[in-house]
């Protein structure tokens, strides 16, 4: 505990300096940020070689749904100039302890594996603040926090200004749609879609959210532009099983419904298809089989 004094970090020294008897939120920072002081998320204040920290889910609460596994992996050189590592165990309400011989330590990218409707899906764990990775002495205790964020803006995003249709910017689901330059069924080229049409994605959840969320329906709109420069993608959406449907709106008022093939259905297109929770080999995260429509 920080009791009620001012505390001052010397840079020179690296050592910390009491200078008065006011408490400042600051200084709580600085001492987790140079590795020790109390785990803002537990209270929990680390020994000398110890290392403490908690997982939680974005809104500060434990890790949700079907739990297999959490990896948090801790490197480093022991004062006696050897290579350690060790690998904590996370208990339940997502807090862990380790003990460490005495040296410097960082973390490896840390992980949560959670089983959902028969598959097994790994997500990273985004760390809190930016000495995870760092030389961190552990005799003056390690704190490190690790959050689960199911969707919204991943570290990459928020340093490239968050582009909507880039699903690297987003931790969500990401579902790959497409308009289609030629249907098979006919064998002929599909209705034009004029220039400025407002096409809008409905979403109907088939369940809940891998974590565990009730979800409800959501709709994406998109303005078509033409075949070469559209991109529809929906990205950024809760982990689930869904129902998909869609309409398009004409510039001059007409609406039609989007006819739409998902995997399996080639070549034919229906009205609704069903998107799945998958490994996409492609983006490197969740995501669900590409989806092409057309206009009815």
């Amino acid at each position: 505990m920080l009791g009620q004094k001012l505390i001052r970090w010397r840079r020179r020294s690296g050592k910390i300096q009491i200078v008065g008897r006011k408490t400042y939120a600051a200084a709580a920072l600085v001492l987790a940020s140079c590795g020790g002081g109390a785990d803002e998320a537990t209270g929990v204040v680390p020994a000398a070689n110890g290392i403490v920290g908690k997982v939680t889910m974005e809104d500060g609460g434990p890790p949700r749904g079907e739990i297999k596994d959490i990896a948090i992996s801790v490197y480093g050189v022991s004062d006696a100039a050897e290579k350690v590592s060790y690998s904590p165990a996370v208990k339940p309400d997502g807090t862990y302890q380790q003990k460490v011989a005495g040296g410097q330590y960082g973390f490896h990218p840390a992980r949560i594996t959670v089983l959902y409707n028969g598959g097994e899906f790994t997500f990273p764990l985004e760390p809190v603040g930016p000495l995870w990775n760092k030389n961190r002495d552990a005799a003056e205790g390690i704190v490190q926090d690790f959050v689960w964020r199911v969707t919204g803006p991943t570290p990459y995003g928020r340093s490239e200004g968050l582009d909507p249709g880039n699903h690297t910017h987003w931790y969500g689901m990401s579902i790959n749609l497409r308009a289609d330059g030629w249907r098979n069924d006919i064998n002929a080229a599909p209705t034009a879609i004029p220039v400025g049409t407002k096409l809008v994605f409905t979403l109907k959840p088939g369940g809940k959210s891998i974590d565990g969320r009730d979800l409800e329906t959501m709709t994406f709109e998109r303005t078509y532009s033409d075949q070469t420069a559209f991109d529809p993608d929906i990205n950024d959406i809760p982990p689930a099983p869904y129902e998909l449907t869609g309409k398009a709106t004409l510039p001059d008022g007409t609406t039609k419904p989007l006819l739409l093939q998902g995997p399996g259905d080639y070549p034919n297109y229906k009205a609704t298809v069903a998107i799945v929770v998958a490994k996409d080999a492609i983006l490197g995260k969740l995501g669900s089989p590409p989806c092409t429509f057309v206009i009815e």
